[in-house]
């Protein structure tokens, strides 16, 4: 706590860190805990790309032609529809597909793995990108780079606890509870069943967004878990 970066470890501020290969990464201070000695502080940090995690993805039936990955991506209830997140390399802009999804439990982040290595086993990175060079208050923009299958699907690395693992820990959290009802409709003709995701709705309690299909209890989630309201 004494140390003099501590200051400024505190909720609502940015760790930003560039891995070895020269990628930013923007994680956004969730937490902080000191221990009752005022010695040792924990912070609990989110990467940028936690909301992708935090929301379900709509399912969706196969169009009647192929598509691309872009357009997979961006239609309503999927990864990068209404999203901050942009998509930037995408070394398979050329091929097409007919895909489709039909779990409604599917949370946006597993919906982005799936759909990116359905275009013949594609792979994703998603950084911070910095927009300026302001080292003060930089501009970040989240972007994500597709790239084409690297290696293959085979291990050839084997972890041994006390030999060449160090740690191996289990942790049960609520930080990601959220209090909400699943409205569902009846079946149409067509097949597809009525939901309220194309409805924005937000009284100060009950919240929707577009592309979700749930009502979210804002005063539950503070008292259950910690707020991402502040």
């Amino acid at each position: 706590i004494n140390h003099e970066l501590a200051k400024y470890m505190v909720v609502g501020n940015h760790v930003i860190l560039r891995d070895k290969e020269g990628f930013v990464h923007d994680f956004t201070i969730r937490k902080v805990t000191t221990d009752i000695n005022n010695v040792r502080m924990t912070v609990y940090a989110e990467n940028g790309g936690m909301d992708l995690n935090n929301e379900s993805a709509q399912p969706f039936t196969a169009p009647s032609e192929q598509k691309s990955l872009e357009w997979y991506l961006t239609q309503a209830g999927q990864p990068l529809f209404d999203s901050p997140i942009k998509l930037g390399i995408n070394e398979l802009s050329n091929l097409k597909r007919v895909i489709s999804n039909d779990s409604k439990e599917t949370k946006l982040l597993q919906r982005l793995i799936t759909t990116v290595n359905a275009f013949d086993g594609g792979e994703y990175r998603l950084y911070a990108k910095l927009a300026n060079n302001n080292t003060t208050l930089p501009v970040l923009n989240l972007q994500l780079d597709i790239v084409k299958k690297l290696g293959s699907d085979i291990s050839q690395t084997f972890l041994i606890d006390d030999y060449n693992l160090k740690e191996l820990t289990n942790e049960t959290s609520i930080v990601d509870l959220i209090t909400a009802v699943f409205p569902r409709g009846k079946e149409l003709d067509n097949g597809t069943v009525v939901d309220i995701s194309s409805i924005v709705y937000d009284d100060g309690t009950y919240y929707t967004t577009k592309g979700s299909q749930y009502i979210k209890n804002r005063k539950a989630h503070s008292e259950w878990s910690y707020s991402r309201f502040s």
